[in-house]
This record gives structure tokens, sequence and C-alpha cells, in this order.
């Protein structure tokens, strides 16, 4: 609080922005800001236009609303008083960094339906550092540019998503877990059921990279569009050369994947001879079960479409 004549200010500070997706970087610097404020407003911006284009190029695997972003943030400081998360939609406004009038001219009709007047506000964008002041005439402080405490940052996320995994919120997780759907009359061998033990022996509950789908084949076109409408992202296929070719083809139709074309999606065929040269110390069995192994490393380590 601020003594000003017979009464306390309170100090009320404002952050903005896309938290898409929100990291570890940002809480800091958000639970950072709380600490020197009395209240702290928490705008999460979003743009359909925008939003879709950042998914499409990136290694997400479900496309998150604005409602689901604003609750990531929500979710992580629910129990952090004097926290305040809304949503803040920029459909319509001229892409950054050309849109700064009418953004902001936005932004305070929002503060002011809000009933909110920001003392302050807080950024770890140097650029927008000078342009908040013009538009806002409140004072800035810069939290970490050079994000020292935490090298990371949302497009290194979008892109390299299991390389900074240890920086997303675990209730995000999901939004990047990849799926592997699977053709049921492989799914009860015991050369699947291994590669799948490997793969979630070591991942939490709702936490794992991987997701493996059992489907029927007269089960892919419903399935496959019915992650369509909730633009989910198939990963890869492991099943037999009909069951590959009709995933492929489906996913083909309703283009699933967007701009990644189903052409270039990986595909494991069980009844295919191993790639790999036996040896005097294997068997057929063991190859089969390194080979899938590396398949499915591969899918992982596959960085977001460019």
């Amino acid at each position: 609080m601020k003594q000003q004549g017979n009464r306390m200010a309170q100090s009320i500070g404002m952050i903005v922005g896309k938290f898409y997706p929100l990291h570890q970087g940002h809480i800091n610097m958000i639970l950072q800001a709380r600490q020197l404020v009395d209240e702290l407003i928490v705008f999460v911006c979003s743009d359909s236009e925008r939003d879709l284009k950042l998914f499409e190029e990136s290694a997400m695997t479900r496309l998150p609303t604005s409602e689901e972003r604003t609750n990531w943030a929500k979710q992580v400081f629910a129990t952090i008083p004097g926290i305040q998360v809304e949503s803040f939609i920029e459909d319509g406004i001229p892409a950054y960094p050309n849109g700064w009038q009418a953004w902001s001219e936005r932004l305070q009709a929002t503060l002011n339906a809000l009933n909110i007047k920001p003392t302050i506000i807080f950024s770890s964008e140097l650029q927008d550092e000078a342009l908040y002041r013009q538009y806002f005439n409140l004072p800035v402080r810069l939290m970490d540019p050079p994000r020292a405490q935490f090298d990371v940052s949302a497009t290194k996320i979008r892109t390299e998503p299991y390389r900074y995994w240890h920086f997303i919120p675990s209730h995000i997780r999901p939004f990047f877990t990849k799926q592997i759907v699977i053709d049921t009359r492989f799914s009860d061998t015991l050369l699947l059921q291994s590669v799948i033990k490997l793969f979630q022996s070591v991942d939490q509950k709702n936490n794992s990279q991987l997701q493996f789908i059992a489907l029927d084949q007269h089960q892919l076109p419903q399935s496959i569009h019915h992650y369509h409408q909730e633009m989910i992202r198939i990963n890869g296929i492991i099943g037999s050369p009909a069951f590959i070719e009709q995933a492929l083809g489906t996913i083909e139709q309703i283009n699933l994947n967007k701009i990644q074309n189903s052409r270039d999606l990986p595909y494991y065929n069980m009844m295919a001879p191993s790639l790999f040269e036996a040896d005097e110390t294997e068997n057929n069995a063991l190859m089969q079960f390194n080979e899938l192994n590396h398949f499915l490393a591969q899918i992982l380590e596959m960085p977001a479409t460019k």
C-alpha cells in the first residue's frame, strides 16, 4: 500500500500475454510481480486466426480453446491470493506490432468494464516497454527480459515440447501428448504390450508423452472424424497394411493434421519383415521389439512442422 493523504492507495499490477502455452517462466514472472503489488490482474490474450496458425506450426497435438488457456492460468494461481485471471479477445485487431492503438483502446475498455485501474504494468518484453508507457501512461517494470532465471519460451515449447517438458505444468502437458493409433488385431500381443509398458512406465497418469489408442478397422473413419472435430492430431499408426492404408486415406480426406500431409505421417507395418539385421544372439521377436521402440522414439523426437 502507498500512502495518499489520509488514505491508503492500493497498488494494482497488470500482465498481458498469450501464454501459449503457460510455462514455468511465465509463472515465475507472475509470482514475482505479485510480491510487488497488492493485487495483480493477468490477461490471457486470444486471437482465433493467430492461435490456429500457432497451433498448425507447433508440435501441439490438441488445439486449446481460449477458455481452456485462461483456465490453465486460473488453475495454477487459484491458491495464491490477489491474482485475478481474465481472458482478453484480440480478434479483429491488426497483428502485432501494428495494432497498438486499437489494442490499447480495447484493453482499456475491458479494464473499465471490470472496474480495474492498474497502477503499474509488468512485462518481460523489452520492446514493449515504451509502447506500454505511451498508450497507458503507466510505469512499466521489466521482469527478467533475458530469461536468465528460466531459459525457456512458449515458442521453444511449441517447437520442441519434450526437450522442455519439465517447464510445462502437468495439466497442460496433455495438449502435447502424441496420439498413436493401434490396430486392435495386435493390441494384445506380447510385442505391443511390452512396448507400451516401456514408454508408459516412467510417465505419471495424464502426463504421458505418448497415448496409445486401440481401434478396430471398422471404427477408423468414425474415430478419425471425431479427432478432427476435437482438433486432435494423430501422430503415428501401428497396424496391418489395410489398417494403415485406411487410416491414412481417411486423414488425407479430412486433412486432420492440417498442414501435415498424411503421406508424411509415420506408420509401422506389423506384418512387414524387420529392417534390423539379425545376429546369432537375436531372434525375430527381439528385433521387432527394438525396431518398434526406435519407431516410437523417432516420433517423440519429431519437431514442430515448419
